[in-house]
C-alpha cells in the first residue's frame, strides 16, 4: 500500500507535436534512479494540484516555463504553496514578443529547495544549468555533411526567403539530429534545435527570434534579422563551439544534488507496473481530458483577428495570454501598431466554450470602441452566446492599440440549450405578432391596390399620349437628321472649293513673282545695251577721226615720195647720193608704216 504523498512529480510541457517538449524532462535521462519511486507526470498547463502532498518532491523543468504567461507563473506558485520540496531543473524564461501582455504575477523563487535555469544571464541572479537535453545520446553521433545550409524551423513560425533544405520541430528526434549533423551551417528559430546544433559543434544562426529565450544561451548563436541583415555577414560571424562535455558534466553534477534531496525526503516504493511509457501516456491522456474541462487557473487566451483586406484568418491575429479563468475581471491589450490598412476586427474572448460575456470597457487611441456580439442573446449587460465560438465584431476604426476589459462566465450545456430554447420561443412569439401585423397590412394593402389600379388607368392614358408624342418627335428627329446630312455634304463641297481656290491663288502669286523677276532682268539688259551702243558710237567717231588723219598723212607721204623719186633719177650721182640715203630711209619707213598699218 502506497503512502499518501510519497510521490515524485515531474512538471513540464507535454506537447507530442514539439520534439523539444517531448524530450526536455529529466525523467528519461536518469530513469534508472527515478524509477524506484512512485512517479506522476503533469502537463504544465493542467497540473493536478490535488495529487501533490507536502511530503512529495516536485521537479519542474525543463522548457520555457517562467514568465511565459500569467497562468504559468500562478501555477508554479501554487505548486510552491503545497509545501512540497520543489526543484527547478533548468527551466527557462520565455516571454514572447508576439503576445499582448504575458504575466503580472512574480514567481516565488525563494521557496524552491533548489533552483537552476537554462538562462546564462537572468534578472534574478539564479544559477545557470544547461538544458537537460544535452543528455541525448544522438548528440555524440558523427554524420557526414551533405549540405552547407539547412533550415531547422519551429513548426508554427516559418523562415521565409530561402530555398534550402528544411526540417520542422514536429519531426522525429532521430530525423532532426541527422539533419543537423549533415548540415554545416544551421539556420533556425527553434530553441532546442539551435541548442542541439551548438552542442554538435555547428555554426548556428538564430533567425528572427520571437522570445526572450533565444538570448539566454551561454554560448550564443549569431542573430539574424531576415528583413534587414545580410546572410553572408552573419555566416562570417558564426562560431563553432565544443561545449557538449562541459554541459554533460554540469548536468550530472546537478543530478547528484537532486539525488540527495530526493533520498532525504522519499522512500523507494516503486510500482512495478508503472513504467516510463505508462507514466507518460497517463499524463498525455490526462492532458487531453483536462483540455475539455476548464477549471480556475487555466489559460483563457482571448484572441483578436485583424482583417487587412483578406478577411479574418489565423495568420492575422493577436493572442493575449495574461488572462486566467476564474478572475473576476479580465483586461487585455492588443498592439495594433504593426498592422496597416485595418478594415475590421474580431474579438474572441474564449475558444470552444459556451459562455456569457459582459464587455465593461473597450478603447483605442481615438477613444471608446463599440463591440457587437454575433450569435448572442442580450440579457441586461451580458451577452449569452448561442454557440461554442463566441465572437464580437468591431467596425470602429482602431489604431495603435485596442484595450478591452470584460467579465466571462462559462455556461453548461443545459444553460446554453435553455438559452437557445428561450431565444427560439422569443422569436416565435415575435413571429406570431408579426403575422398579425401582416394581416392588418394585407387589408390596408388591398385598399391601396384599388387606388393603385385607378392610377394605373390614368397612367395608361398618359402613356398612350406620350407614345403619340414620341412618334411625332421621332419624325422630326429623322427630318432633322436628313437636313443635317445635306448640310454636311454642302459643307464638304465648300471646303473642297476653298482648297482649290487657295491652290490657284498660290499659283498666280508664284507667276507674278516670276514675271516681276523677268521684267527686272529685261530692264537691266536694256540698260547694258544702251551703254554698249553709246560706247560703240564713241569708238566709231574716234575711228573716223583716225581715218581722216591717215588719209592726210598718206597724201603727204605720196608727195614726198614723188620728190624723192625725182631726185633718185637725177644724173648726178654724187649729188644724189645723200638723196638716195634719204629715199632708202623713207622706203624703210614706208614699209614699216605699212606693216604697222596692217597691224
Amino acid at each position: 500500500m502506497l503512502k499518501k504523498g510519497n510521490t515524485l512529480h515531474f512538471i513540464n510541457r507535454l506537447d507530442e507535436s514539439n520534439c523539444g517538449d517531448r524530450v526536455v524532462c529529466p525523467l528519461p535521462y536518469y530513469y534508472d534512479f527515478f524509477k524506484q519511486y512512485r512517479i506522476i507526470r503533469h502537463d504544465m498547463r493542467f497540473i493536478d494540484y490535488d495529487s501533490i502532498d507536502g511530503s512529495d518532491v516536485v521537479i519542474i523543468g525543463g522548457g520555457g516555463m517562467f514568465d511565459y504567461a500569467e497562468f504559468t507563473n500562478r501555477g508554479i506558485n501554487r505548486v510552491l504553496d503545497t509545501g512540497a520540496t520543489v526543484i527547478a531543473w533548468s527551466p527557462g524564461f520565455n516571454t514572447h514578443t508576439e503576445y499582448c501582455g504575458t504575466f503580472k504575477t512574480k514567481i516565488k523563487f525563494d521557496r524552491f529547495a533548489a533552483v537552476t535555469v537554462r538562462d546564462f544571464h537572468n534578472d534574478y541572479g539564479l544559477d545557470y544549468l544547461p538544458d537537460v537535453t544535452c543528455k541525448l545520446p544522438g548528440l555524440k553521433k558523427q554524420y557526414m555533411e551533405k549540405r552547407m545550409f539547412g533550415i531547422a524551423r519551429h513548426k508554427d513560425y516559418p523562415i521565409r526567403g530561402f530555398s534550402y533544405d528544411t526540417i520542422t520541430n514536429d519531426q522525429s528526434l532521430e530525423d532532426i539530429l541527422r539533419f543537423i549533423g549533415e548540415t554545416e551551417i544551421v539556420i533556425s528559430n527553434s530553441f532546442h534545435m539551435i541548442y542541439w546544433s551548438l552542442l554538435m559543434g555547428k555554426r548556428t544562426i538564430c533567425a528572427d527570434p520571437f522570445s526572450s529565450k533565444f538570448y539566454s544561451y551561454k554560448y550564443k548563436p549569431t542573430y539574424f534579422n531576415t528583413q534587414k541583415d545580410k546572410l553572408q555577414s552573419c555566416v562570417e560571424q558564426a562560431q563553432n563551439y565544443q561545449i557538449l562535455e562541459e554541459s554533460l558534466e554540469a548536468t550530472d553534477k546537478f543530478f547528484e544534488q537532486v539525488r540527495q534531496l530526493i533520498e532525504a525526503r522519499l522512500e523507494p516504493m516503486r510500482d512495478q507496473w508503472r513504467g516510463y511509457e505508462l507514466i507518460t501516456k497517463e499524463a498525455v491522456h490526462r492532458e487531453l481530458f483536462r483540455e475539455t474541462q476548464m477549471q480556475e487557473g487555466d489559460l483563457l487566451a482571448p484572441q483578436l483577428f485583424i482583417d487587412t483586406g483578406d478577411g479574418f484568418t489565423e495568420k492575422q491575429k493577436l493572442i493575449a495570454i495574461n488572462s486566467v479563468y476564474g478572475d473576476e475581471l479580465h483586461t487585455v491589450r492588443f498592439d495594433l501598431s504593426n498592422f496597416q490598412n485595418i478594415q475590421a476586427l474580431r474579438f474572441d474572448p474564449i475558444e470552444s466554450r459556451y459562455c456569457e460575456v459582459e464587455i465593461c470597457t473597450a478603447k483605442t487611441k481615438g477613444g471608446a470602441v463599440t463591440l457587437t456580439a454575433w450569435t448572442a442573446v442580450r440579457a441586461g449587460t451580458w451577452d449569452k452566446f448561442l454557440c461554442t465560438d463566441p465572437q464580437y465584431g468591431i467596425l470602429t476604426p482602431c489604431s495603435e492599440f485596442l484595450e478591452i476589459t470584460f467579465r466571462l462566465r462559462l455556461m453548461t450545456l443545459f444553460d446554453s440549450e435553455r438559452t437557445i430554447c428561450n431565444y427560439v420561443e422569443f422569436h416565435r412569439e415575435n413571429e406570431r405578432q408579426l403575422r398579425e401585423q401582416l394581416e392588418e397590412k394585407d387589408i390596408q394593402s388591398a385598399s391601396q391596390t384599388a387606388q393603385l389600379e385607378q392610377r394605373d388607368t390614368w397612367i395608361s392614358d398618359l402613356t398612350a399620349h406620350l407614345k403619340q408624342q414620341d412618334i411625332r418627335l421621332n419624325s422630326l428627329t429623322a427630318e432633322l437628321e436628313e437636313r443635317t446630312v445635306q448640310l454636311n455634304s454642302l459643307t464638304v463641297e465648300l471646303e473642297q472649293r476653298d482648297i482649290r481656290l487657295n491652290s490657284l491663288t498660290m499659283e498666280l502669286e508664284e507667276r507674278d513673282v516670276r514675271f516681276n523677276g523677268l521684267t527686272a532682268e529685261l530692264e537691266e539688259r536694256n540698260t547694258q545695251a544702251n551703254d554698249l551702243t553709246t560706247a560703240l558710237e564713241e569708238r566709231n567717231a574716234q575711228l573716223d577721226e583716225v581715218m581722216e588723219r591717215l588719209a592726210l598723212e598718206n597724201m603727204r607721204v605720196a608727195h614726198q615720195d614723188e620728190q624723192i623719186q625725182a631726185l633718185y633719177h637725177s644724173k648726178s650721182w654724187k649729188l644724189t647720193a645723200p638723196l638716195r640715203a634719204v629715199v632708202n630711209f623713207f622706203r624703210k619707213f614706208k614699209k614699216g608704216d605699212g606693216e604697222n598699218g596692217a597691224g
